[in-house]
């Protein structure tokens, strides 16, 4: 079923779900929509129906990020937000390398990314524990499969205003630069495949195949505030963004 927090949006997104070419299109619906999207936030965040009903959808990612669904598809086409804050102390989570069920493309809105991109390498590489990721009903299971030596192939910066563009088998990972804050648009395509791979230096589990804790779900009231927070930092003009 088709859902949204931007209803006005939802017909694009659909015509995009119908492309076969979503990661050319997902730049340019990216680009076209910023200038909006600060509106669009600061409307969300004063209605606290749409706040509970984002709240549904959305979730802290073990990857150290908030991940707000902010409209879906039928065929599992997803425009998110996801916005990173580090507060007081708080240290970076290093995030593993993983690549996805989905090609995605992601517009930053605040801060800096730097991302790092991988390959998989028979002979020369360093070595990480590889698992199978598949999602539950309540989480999510990772399967070991043994180490598996991996390359990496090219690594950069996303600045505000740019467009980073992932193909789903690419394994990748990204975090924010040194700035404390960053938000990034991000618009996903259907699921091309039902599992993905991770890679970590340190075992994740010890036994092999196990279901994980269901991720953190972010109540209606912190929605408002992160979205009350990243509006800040985008400036009192939407096209500052």
């Amino acid at each position: 079923m088709s859902w949204s927090a931007w209803p006005e949006l939802l017909p694009e997104l659909e015509r995009v779900a119908a492309s076969q070419s979503l990661l050319s299109d997902a730049r340019g619906l990216l680009q076209s929509i910023s200038p909006e999207i600060a509106g669009a936030l600061e409307r969300m965040g004063q209605s606290p129906s749409t706040c509970r009903e984002v709240s549904g959808h959305s979730y802290r990612h073990p990857n150290g990020f908030n991940k707000i669904v902010l409209a879906s598809t039928a065929t599992g086409v997803k425009l998110r937000l996801h916005v990173w804050q580090l507060l007081g102390d708080e240290l970076q989570v290093d995030p593993h390398i993983h690549n996805h069920r989905w090609n995605f493309a992601s517009r930053v809105l605040v801060g800096e990314l730097r991302w790092e991109e991988f390959s998989v390498a028979k002979e020369h590489g360093d070595e990480y524990f590889s698992y199978e990721y598949e999602p539950t009903g309540s989480g999510f299971s990772l399967k070991a499969l043994g180490k598996q030596l991996l390359c990496m192939e090219r690594q950069g910066c996303t600045q505000a205003g740019e467009v980073y563009v992932v193909d789903h088998m690419v394994p990748h990972r990204v975090t924010i630069a040194s700035n404390r804050i960053a938000a990034t648009l991000v618009l996903q395509s259907s699921p091309l495949t039902s599992r993905n791979r991770v890679f970590s230096r340190e075992p994740i589990r010890s036994d092999g195949d196990e279901r994980l804790k269901t991720t953190a779900r972010i109540s209606p009231d912190h929605i408002k505030s992160i979205l009350e927070k990243t509006l800040s930092h985008l400036g009192s003009s939407p096209t500052q963004v």
